[in-house]
């Protein structure tokens, strides 16, 4: 009875051995699946990938395979798995083009979350804001920017999250944060706006794109659009010849509206 029960232990561990064996020769990569890319070609994530075709898809190391993926920091793994029987699948969060800082001669590319992203001699004819004011202590491709203000780098993730809402990123030349309680921009059309502090950034945003479009819609000169209050935006055109702009003083709160001849406008 003994023996009985042992041989067929023997014998399911046999079959048990030979599915194994079986599976590692069906389960075998020959497709990988690279979803969320935006701008990028998934044939660029499969080369840094470098997986091994024909190995088990059981076998893969998932983990260097996103180490490998993510030292190109236009690239965060989200997911990496498997499909049965032949697919490795990878979820990818491509990092976007959003701002450009200047620092030590060169020019960092940066996401919203102020993630370093390259660095080039110039920012040659890529269409994001050059952020002015921002005192860095240093960089790392692959890392965030490290600011000596922490305030700004906040002040400048919900700017830039915010303009890529509104639609404005590319409209905007230059955000300056030399004093994060009158912080402006500078659209590339020539309107300086001027923004206060960081509290309701939001609905600011959404002031300045509405109070844009009616003025170039109506031809004005680039002037002066204030939307520091977060209830309103006021225009007044820039002094002639276009000196003289009447930005807010550095010790301004930027919580009032414009002095003088200011026009208030609606969205």
């Amino acid at each position: 009875m003994r023996a009985k029960v042992l041989g067929v232990l023997f014998l399911m561990l046999t079959l048990l051995a030979l599915c194994v064996v079986l599976g590692l020769k069906v389960f075998l990569v020959r497709h990988v699946a690279v979803n969320g890319l935006v701008r990028w070609d998934p044939a660029v994530v499969e080369e840094l990938a470098a997986l091994s075709m024909e190995e088990s898809v059981f076998q893969v190391n998932f983990r260097q395979v996103r180490e490998n993926i993510e030292a190109n920091p236009y690239f965060e793994v989200v997911y990496i798995g498997f499909s049965l029987p032949d697919t490795v699948v990878i979820e990818l969060r491509e990092r976007q083009q959003s701002a450009a800082v200047q620092f030590g001669g060169e020019t960092l590319i940066a996401d919203e979350d102020g993630f370093v992203l390259e660095s080039r001699p110039a920012l040659g004819d890529l269409r994001v804001p050059v952020v002015s004011g921002l005192e860095l202590l240093g960089f790392e491709a692959g890392a965030k920017l490290e600011a000596a203000q922490p305030l700004q780098m906040d002040a400048l993730r919900l700017l830039l999250l915010g303009l890529r809402e509104e639609e404005l990123l590319q409209s905007v030349a230059e955000i300056n944060l030399g004093n994060p309680s009158a912080m402006y921009l500078m659209t590339a059309d020539g309107f300086t706006v001027e923004l206060g502090n960081i509290e309701n950034l939001a609905k600011k945003l959404k002031w300045f794109g509405a109070a844009w479009a009616v003025l170039v819609s109506e031809g004005k000169t680039p002037g002066i659009i204030t939307v520091s209050t977060g209830d309103a935006a006021y225009y007044r055109p820039a002094q002639e010849g276009g000196e003289g702009l009447d930005l807010l003083p550095d010790d301004s709160s930027g919580d009032e509206p414009p002095e003088g001849d200011a026009e208030p406008l609606a969205p």
